[in-house]
């Protein structure tokens, strides 16, 4: 009896043993593929394209939508969310989109995750809210190096990159959700600058067609409620005042 017991705990012991041994190989195996870095071609951007805010500008004065290549977006896409002032670290060290006719844009990055560098590459899928030009963008079939991460796994990736993101933030709602404001302010000198803000936009193979607000209409608004504000009311009325003295003095 006293052996059927020893054996019995021994057998035990080799199962949890193996168990323990299994899940070490299993954990250095997801480790070993999570930081493979093998989409470094895609994430880099080759080729710099300026231009973004000028064209977007334009089309913005004329109320009309424009067309941009995916280098001139990926440059600005890189400019803006790569960096920062301040030196603070974003998250993100590079970010590509490849743009689809399916709407499905495959994303390709190199990012910082519990400050360790990895290549994490998703799809995504984008819907804009006009009226805040806020771009929200469901994140899905993910891989971290060449380990697909599931989803559970993912929020947290998410929530651990973008921490120190001003640009971009994670939303926590049981998805894998991020989004951000689509709007660049164009500075000018003796003026509060020009706000650009996206109002549409769609994918095609290898550019994006966007629409931004109307700045020629937005301008002919502000100047008629200038126009028909108590301060200039007040102006016109002294100035004309003025001129019916002049002329009744000159009469006079």
């Amino acid at each position: 009896m006293e052996k059927k017991s020893r054996s019995a705990k021994k057998i035990v012991l080799v199962i949890v043993l193996v168990f323990i041994l299994g899940m070490a190989v299993f954990s250095g195996i997801c480790a070993y593929l999570a930081f493979q870095d093998n989409i470094a071609e895609k994430y880099t951007l080759k080729e710099r394209e300026e231009g973004l805010i000028m064209t977007a500008l334009k089309g913005s004065i004329v109320n009309q939508e424009f067309e941009v290549s995916e280098a001139m977006l990926n440059t600005y896409i890189n400019d803006k969310l790569c960096k920062d002032n301040d030196g603070t670290n974003t998250g993100i060290d590079h970010i590509m989109l490849e743009l689809n006719d399916d709407g499905v844009v495959r994303v390709y990055s190199h990012v910082f995750y519990k400050g360790q560098p990895f290549a994490l590459q998703c799809k995504a899928m984008f819907d804009l809210d006009s009226s805040t030009s806020e771009v929200k963008a469901k994140i899905y079939e993910a891989k971290l190096g060449e380990l697909s991460v599931p989803d559970n796994i993912l929020n947290v990736v998410l929530s651990d990159v973008l921490e120190n993101n001003k640009h971009i933030k994670y939303i926590n709602n049981g998805g894998n959700n991020i989004s951000f404001i689509a709007s660049h302010t164009v500075e000018i000198p003796n003026t509060n600058g020009i706000t650009l803000s996206l109002k549409g936009g769609s994918f095609k193979d290898g550019a994006a067609v966007f629409r931004t607000n109307d700045l020629k209409g937005e301008a002919l608004s502000a100047a008629i409620e200038f126009l028909s504000s108590d301060e200039v009311k007040e102006k016109v009325s002294g100035i004309v005042d003025d001129i019916k003295d002049k002329i009744g003095g000159l009469l006079g």
